[in-house]
């Protein structure tokens, strides 16, 4: 999949970012690793597992009971899917509008390097791995829910951006599914998500 990426965008998107233009410059060339981004900013890993929490209610029916491993049977399951039966249109709207109002609370809490830093695990490994749960998920596998900011013990780090990705992209497969078949779309999409522009 990083190979796929690679060829179809990797060098232009990187191209259009300000936080890897400026390391390229610098000769830093771990800065997909090393970024100082505010991890330990408790506001920023509250409003991003806000962020995920969010993607989780407002993902739909069997899709979202699969990525927390739940059935339909589960309460909360079978009342997202009321509620998406009663007006689709009208509920993926309002919650695409969620969604982004919770991506800009977090859009807010940091600069504009760090935002740019977080969309390009989300697009590069959150793709990956949506693309690797979708491939469990038809084969009875467990998913990869490693970085999954499921509770408040669970650790902050890059790989929170993989898991919260992940989501993200599941998310857009159910209300804007054009965005997630285009690899620039997508990273367009993960980047203006959240700005007045959304």
């Amino acid at each position: 999949m990083h190979c796929y990426q690679f060829e179809k965008c990797e060098i232009e998107l990187k191209q259009s970012l300000g936080v890897a233009v400026e390391a390229l410059a610098a000769k830093d060339y771990m800065w997909e690793l090393n970024y100082p981004f505010p991890y330990q900013d408790r506001r920023v890993r509250d409003a991003y597992s806000d962020l995920v929490g969010t993607l989780r209610s407002a993902s739909k029916g069997a899709d979202a009971c699969a990525h927390r491993g739940e059935t339909r049977a589960v309460a909360g399951c079978v009342e997202d899917e009321q509620r998406s039966n009663a007006d689709p249109a009208a509920a993926q709207n309002a919650d695409y509008q969620t969604v982004s109002e919770y991506r800009k609370a977090v859009r807010d809490l940091v600069d504009t390097h760090s935002f740019e830093y977080m969309v390009w695990p989300e697009r590069k490994e959150g793709f990956a791995r949506f693309i690797d749960n979708g491939i469990r998920a038809r084969l009875g596998l467990p998913l990869n829910l490693a970085g999954d900011l499921a509770d408040d013990s669970s650790l902050f780090t890059r790989v929170s951006f993989y898991a919260g990705g992940a989501i993200l992209i599941e998310f857009l497969e159910g209300v804007r599914p054009e965005t997630v078949k285009d690899l620039t779309r997508l990273f367009d999409k993960l980047i203006e998500m959240g700005s007045s522009r959304a």
